[in-house]
C-alpha cells in the first residue's frame, strides 16, 4: 500500500495477462488521481488491453471436447494408502491402538469407545466449541482427555477429544506431528520423533 493514498479508476476492460496466448494492444485506460497536501495531480497511464486470439478459442474447444469422453482410471496407481503407527497405551489395560496419521487435522481424536475400553473417562470441556468434520458434519464430543502412548522408544502424553463414534480408533494430527517434529519418511513407511533428548527410533 502506497503513503500517498491513491485512487484508481478502471474501465471495464480487463487487465493485461502474460498468457502466451493473448496479443497485447496499447489503450488508455486506468486514470489515477494522487492526492497530497499541497495539490491534487490527476494522472494518466496506459495499459496493455488483452485481445484473445484464434489458437485460443481452439485450445478452448478441444478442452472441452475431451472433457466430454470417458476414460479408465488405475485407482490402485492414483490413490494411495491410509498412514497408520501404532502405539500402547500406558494405562491399566496396555491395550494396541493404531493411530491414523492426518496432516490436514488441526486436533487428536480418539473414539469414545476405545477411551471406555481402557477404563478411563474424558473430562468434560468447560470452553464453548463445536468439532467439525472435513465436510462440515458436527461431531459429538464426549470431552478431552491426556492419554500417554509408548511410541517406539518414546512414551508420549496426547491430548485426544473424544469422539462418539468415530469411524477411526484414533487419529494424529498436525498438533501431534508439529508439537514433536515428526519426520514422515514415506520411503520406507516409517515416523520418528525427539522429545526430551529421547529418539523414538523408526516407527513402523
Amino acid at each position: 500500500m502506497n503513503n500517498n493514498h491513491q485512487t484508481s479508476c478502471l474501465s471495464n476492460a480487463p487487465l493485461a495477462s502474460h498468457s502466451s496466448n493473448v496479443q497485447k494492444t496499447s489503450s488508455t485506460v486506468p486514470i489515477t488521481v494522487s492526492k497530497n497536501i499541497n495539490s491534487t495531480k490527476v494522472v494518466v497511464s496506459e495499459i496493455e488491453t488483452p485481445v484473445k486470439n484464434s489458437n485460443c478459442l481452439e485450445y478452448n474447444d478441444r478442452v472441452q471436447d475431451e472433457s466430454d469422453s470417458e476414460v479408465e482410471v488405475d485407482f490402485a496407481k492414483v490413490t494411495g494408502k491410509l498412514q497408520y503407527i501404532v502405539g500402547r497405551t500406558q494405562t491399566k489395560t496396555r491395550n494396541k491402538l493404531p493411530l491414523l496419521l492426518d496432516s490436514g487435522a488441526e486436533i487428536n481424536l480418539i473414539d469414545s469407545k476405545i477411551v471406555d475400553s481402557l477404563q478411563s473417562r474424558p473430562k468434560k470441556v468447560k470452553n464453548s466449541f463445536g468439532v467439525q468434520s472435513i465436510s462440515e458434519h458436527s461431531l459429538n464430543c464426549k470431552g478431552f482427555i491426556n492419554l500417554p502412548i509408548a511410541l517406539g522408544k518414546a512414551t508420549v502424553v496426547v491430548p485426544f477429544f473424544a469422539i462418539q463414534n468415530l469411524p477411526y480408533p484414533a487419529i494424529i494430527s498436525a498438533q501431534f506431528l508439529q508439537s514433536k517434529g515428526a519426520r514422515l519418511d514415506f520411503s520406507r513407511n516409517v515416523l520418528d520423533f525427539c522429545q526430551d533428548e529421547q529418539y523414538s527410533g523408526p516407527i513402523p
